[in-house]
């Protein structure tokens, strides 16, 4: 039985068909892609977790952190984890505010906070 194939997107946004199976995508999108992403405004950052959760706020939990490895960890390494690098410390926060205002759970906050993160709650 041949591999389902999956689309992703790279650096670039540019569609590339990728053979693996379908399972892996997720996986696939959460390592090569999401992991490398620098955002730098608020704006930038609402708008790509917008465009992931598709208005279900409530399957997600948000977070601030200076170290998105070590919260990672302690948010027991969800699959789903995404990280957003805010070009400050203010960025991060009114991200955070704005997501929490809209119904998502808030995890685990750190000082000095340049890093986003959200994972889906049900991991």
């Amino acid at each position: 039985m041949a591999a389902r194939i999956c689309m992703v997107y790279d650096l670039e946004y540019s569609e590339r068909r990728v053979d693996i199976p379908t399972e892996f995508c997720y996986m696939y999108f959460t390592y090569f892609v999401s992991e490398r992403k620098k955002m730098s405004s608020a704006n930038e950052i609402q708008e790509e977790i917008n465009s992931m959760v598709e208005g279900n706020y409530d399957d997600w939990i948000i977070g601030v952190t200076d170290d998105p490895e070590r919260m990672k960890i302690n948010c027991g390494k969800p699959l789903s984890w995404h990280k957003f690098e805010a070009d400050t410390e203010i960025d991060a926060r009114k991200a955070e505010k704005y997501f929490r205002e809209l119904g998502m759970h808030v995890g685990e906050q750190g000082d000095d906070a340049d890093y986003v993160y959200v994972y889906r709650n049900d991991e």
